[in-house]
């Protein structure tokens, strides 16, 4: 008699990818530098907003962060657009469109887990 297995089976972490592991990994970004921590901080917003790692799927997490890694890209630009260095002015707000995009795509208002600027220049924390 052949054995049969349910045709969804959730692998145990040691057989997973890294990545899949830890949710602000970025494969071949050193998580020690600014991107990399902004992108890992970003995430773990995300995640925390969204109800927490248990309550993440795996299409969830993939939506996570690539919402990150855009909002990372385009806090880059930006910022090298205002040392005055030269920037594609319409690829930065191309961007800024799928950076909004990809937060919507979240389907939760997301702008609870960080602090708006007015709130921070008037002293208030969140």
């Amino acid at each position: 008699m052949l054995e049969t297995r349910p045709n969804t089976v959730i692998e145990p972490p040691r057989v997973r990818a890294a990545v899949s592991n830890r949710p602000g990994r970025v494969l071949g970004l050193d998580g020690r530098r600014g991107p990399g921590r902004r992108i890992r901080d970003l995430t773990l917003g995300f995640i925390e907003v969204l109800g927490g790692k248990g309550a993440i799927d795996t299409t969830t997490m993939a939506k996570i962060k690539r919402a990150a890694e855009l909002v990372t890209t385009v806090e880059m630009m930006r910022a090298k657009l205002l040392r005055g260095e030269p920037v594609d002015q319409l690829a930065l707000s191309r961007l800024q469109g799928c950076s909004d995009r990809a937060i919507r795509a979240l389907g939760k208002p997301v702008k609870a887990a960080f602090p708006d600027i007015s709130d921070l220049t008037r002293g208030r924390r969140p």
